[in-house]
């Protein structure tokens, strides 16, 4: 287990011409002219976590060709990490929350990452939809493509948005997550698709 105290989840930011620094919860950045340095402030995330987000969005795109959407959130009671998949609207080209789960949570966990997925349609890239919803907010972010076909490797891009457009700072899948060969989750994915939480229009 990590001995986590809560004084390590204090918050700090500070802009100027150089530059930024920006320290959340689960992560810090710093920015000083061409010098970049992220580092999370929790462990990385678990592969068996990459391995569910993964499984969920390949079985979606594979049943009904649309996106789809999972958070992950470090359980500050637990002294781990957890995936929510909220109840949400998905079609081809867009995927929102129906129930803000996400606040419920934040008493007794830190939001860390929030990934979605553009199914077999499109190409994993960063949409004006992403940009509008993610790059004001102080968070981590996934989009998934499987658009290679079904049965290959998943393309993905990482980032982490600091409130601002000139803020943003690209990560790869090591930063963030454990690596491990990736294992199917049938049992999640069954768990996820029976209890309708996706409603697909």
């Amino acid at each position: 287990m990590v001995n986590v105290d809560l004084k390590d989840y204090e918050t700090y930011s500070h802009i100027n011409e150089d530059g930024f620094i920006n320290v959340q919860p689960a992560y810090a950045v710093y920015v000083s002219g061409g010098y970049v340095k992220f580092s999370l402030r929790l462990p990385k995330i678990p592969a068996t976590i990459y391995n569910k987000i993964v499984s969920l969005f390949k079985k979606q795109a594979q049943l009904f060709n649309t996106e789809c959407l999972a958070r992950v959130f470090w359980d500050i009671e637990e002294e781990k990490y957890c995936i929510s998949v909220p109840v949400q609207q998905a079609s081809i080209a867009s995927v929102y929350p129906l129930k803000q789960e996400y606040d419920d949570w934040l008493l007794t966990h830190i939001p860390v990452l929030e990934v979605h997925s553009h199914g077999i349609a499109f190409n994993a890239f960063w949409s004006s939809t992403d940009d509008a919803d993610e790059v004001k907010r102080n968070l981590l972010y996934g989009v998934f493509s499987f658009n290679h076909g079904i049965n290959g490797e998943e393309m993905s891009l990482f980032r982490c948005c600091n409130g601002s457009n000139d803020r943003i700072i690209n990560l790869s899948k090591e930063q963030l997550f454990e690596s491990a060969p990736f294992e199917y989750d049938s049992k999640f994915v069954r768990s996820v698709m029976n209890s309708g939480k996706i409603v697909t229009i």
